[in-house]
């Protein structure tokens, strides 16, 4: 009998064999998941989920020794990039497609903004539209995104032994939390000013949420998109 499922590891499997890659989706607002055509690949390496996260979110090629300095910051320069290696074989072997590419002195991730986007980099996406003078005419079909209750979030709950990609982290999430908090105090003033008044209100409560999180900042953002009458 010929299900879905075989039809679908078939074709995944013609893929491969043609070197065709397939929609690769990496989910990074919390722990790390990897997702290839809507299945998820399993991987248990820590240090290769957060090379993967690191690379989508500098978008770039980056240089073999910057990756090995973060990711094994205590071991020597040598030793650091032959586990670089060793872990981008694994990476790609576990995933079943050659999603880190590489040459002599740096790596990448094929398709990064084409068939490889982050959850957080569509976020990220979606609050620049927002940010936009005027806002651009897709912005509203981002606002689903930014109202997710962990939009402002990067890796959290995910920690590395490693001090250099904690401080990487600990600065990303920062900005991304930032960058969210701005783009919802712009898009509850947008909405005000264009008379949707219960949109704009789900977006004052968002804010108010990720200020019961972190600091008073969101909490005077949705004080200036609703003040006092």
């Amino acid at each position: 009998m010929v299900t879905a499922a075989t039809i679908d590891a078939k074709h995944a499997a013609a893929s491969l064999e043609a070197g065709v890659r397939g929609r690769v989706d990496i989910r990074c607002k919390g722990y790390p998941e990897i997702w290839v055509d809507g299945h998820p690949r399993p991987l248990k390496l820590k240090r290769g989920l957060a090379l993967l996260v690191y690379l989508s979110e500098l978008a770039r090629k980056v240089a073999r020794t910057q990756l090995a300095e973060t990711l094994w910051p205590d071991a020597p320069p040598e030793t650091a990039r032959a586990r670089l290696r060793r872990l981008c074989h694994e990476v790609n072997g576990v995933l079943g497609l050659d999603l880190l590419l590489g040459d002599a002195d740096a790596l990448w991730l094929d398709g990064m903004g084409e068939g490889a986007m982050s959850d957080v980099a569509r976020v990220r996406q979606g609050a620049q539209q927002w940010l936009a003078t005027p806002p651009g005419a897709r912005a509203r079909e981002s606002l689903e995104d930014l109202l997710t209750s962990d939009s402002h979030q990067v890796l959290n709950g995910f920690e590395l032994d490693s001090d250099v990609f904690s401080a990487w982290l600990d600065a990303r999430s920062g900005e991304q939390e930032r960058l969210v908090v701005r783009a919802l105090s712009r898009a509850a003033e947008h909405l005000c000013a264009s008379g949707e008044p219960a949109l704009a209100a789900e977006v004052a409560i968002r804010l108010i949420d990720i200020d019961a999180l972190s600091r008073p900042g969101p909490r005077r953002a949705a004080h200036r998109a609703f003040p006092a009458r």
